[in-house]
């Protein structure tokens, strides 16, 4: 009698837990290890979905709802995300090269190790996100806020984080050679021994910024608020630095 009484509760959950690539878009839908290449899905609510390891490579999910949904190792180079909502999503690992997130919703977001290379972020929300040791070179994080992220030994060489923001965010170790600071607001973010070549940060606010340790050379700081900033040689910048520690 047991055995049938487990048989039976089996082959009633098989349809949810076997979910297949086949169904369509829905929250919590199980899309793991689907190909959805160059798919339709704008303004789908997709909240809470499983699509780990799917390949969504050039999809349009514009508008798209994806709060709390896994995208762990999810390919979306090329895919179209303007104003898609992803706040707590899982997206570690992720392939998105090329992509286009401007304006979407990225708080909170863990998506460690995920490849960005060349991706648009313009006037997204990435504040609270996870992107340690993600690859964001050359990306466009134009007027982006990243208030209070982590970025630690992130690779944003050639990034633009021009008005971004910046503020409490942690980049130790982080990789900005030929990074564009200009005025971002990165009052109390953590560089440390970040290198810092060549970084643009003219206009930047950094009060209270911690650069210990960090290899700053080639840097243009015109008009930079550094006002007890704590600088590579471990000086502390007096209040009214501007464009140079004091």
């Amino acid at each position: 009698m047991l055995r049938v009484l487990v048989v039976a509760f089996l082959l009633a959950a098989a349809p949810v837990a076997l979910a297949g690539c086949d169904d369509p878009p829905a929250p919590r839908v199980i899309w793991s290890g689907c190909d959805k290449a160059g798919a339709d899905l704008a303004g789908v609510d997709l909240t809470g979905a499983t699509l780990s390891r799917t390949n969504l490579r050039g999809a349009d999910l514009t508008g798209a709802r994806l709060e709390k949904a896994d995208l762990d190792y999810v390919d979306l180079r090329e895919a179209d995300l303007r104003d898609a909502m992803l706040a707590d999503a899982y997206l570690m690992g992720m392939k998105a090269a090329h992509a286009d997130f401007r304006r979407a919703d990225l708080r909170r977001i863990a998506a460690d190790r995920a490849d960005f290379t060349e991706t648009r972020f313009n006037g997204a929300r990435l504040d609270g996100a996870s992107l340690v040791q993600a690859t964001l070179a050359r990306a466009d994080l134009t007027g982006a806020r990243l208030d209070g992220a982590n970025l630690d030994q992130a690779d944003l060489t050639g990034a633009i984080l021009v008005d971004a923001g910046l503020r409490e965010a942690t980049l130790t170790e982080a990789d900005l050679t030929d990074a564009d600071l200009r005025r971002a607001d990165a009052e109390r973010a953590n560089f440390g021994e970040a290198r810092l070549r060549r970084v643009d940060l003219r206009e930047a606010i950094l009060r209270h910024a911690d650069l210990a340790r960090a290899e700053l050379s080639g840097e243009r700081l015109e008009g930079a608020i550094l006002e007890y900033a704590t600088w590579p040689d471990h000086r502390r910048c007096s209040g009214g630095s501007v464009g140079r520690c004091e």
